[in-house]
């Protein structure tokens, strides 16, 4: 598993900064990729980040052997979170008012995480309340969803609809420079386990 890769899209999670990250990754062997899952979710484990599978899509290639799951390549969405911060942002009325709209009918971390999976699982298209796990303001989910994805008023990691684009710039910046200085660490050679901030 690249750890390049989830530094490029989980470093603000892996720092704190976040409340989540998803990342989707190939794999030519689902053996292979789910026991260096196992690892890399005992490594975040010990700084209270947890990791998801949201969903996996299987390749079948053309020899069949006797055990199949040796024999599947494909792609795998997984959600890196701090469980604090997700459970703070669900215990906002405003949110849960916002997530019911999509079928959400408590704000158990939980269970909104496994209502997620079957969203993502059974919906035509991806789900408009994905930016709440992944810590995005919550007048940016909102405004992305009413808007359809259009009336942005700055389009950087994600769509905002904050009205003071001073306020989105430096949210965005904090973003960026976390990413870089972390992409700097792990190349200097830190291990992802001292990049997981513990708090």
């Amino acid at each position: 598993m690249s750890e390049k890769i989830l530094i490029k899209y989980c470093s603000p999670t892996l720092a704190g900064l976040k409340a989540g990250s998803m990342v989707s990754l190939s794999f030519q062997s689902w053996k292979d990729f789910f026991t260096a899952l196992l690892v890399l979710k005992a490594t975040l484990e010990e700084s209270n980040i947890k990791v998801s599978i949201l969903s996996v899509t299987f390749y079948p290639t053309e020899s069949i052997k006797s055990d199949t799951t040796k024999c599947y390549s494909g792609r795998c969405l997984i959600y890196i979170y701090r469980p604090s911060k997700l459970k703070e942002i669900l215990s906002h009325k405003e949110t849960l008012q916002f997530l019911q709209r999509f079928g959400y009918t408590d704000n158990d971390v939980n269970n909104c995480i496994c209502k997620l999976r079957r969203n993502l699982k059974n919906g035509k298209n991806f789900p408009h309340e994905i930016g709440i796990f992944l810590g995005y303001p919550l007048n940016d989910v909102k405004g992305f969803y009413e808007n359809a994805g259009k009336n942005y008023t700055l389009c950087r990691q994600w769509k905002s609809y904050n009205p003071s684009l001073e306020a989105a710039n430096k949210l965005f910046d904090k973003m960026s420079k976390c990413t870089r200085v972390y992409t700097e660490m792990l190349e200097l050679g830190v291990p992802l386990k001292r990049l997981a901030v513990k708090i």
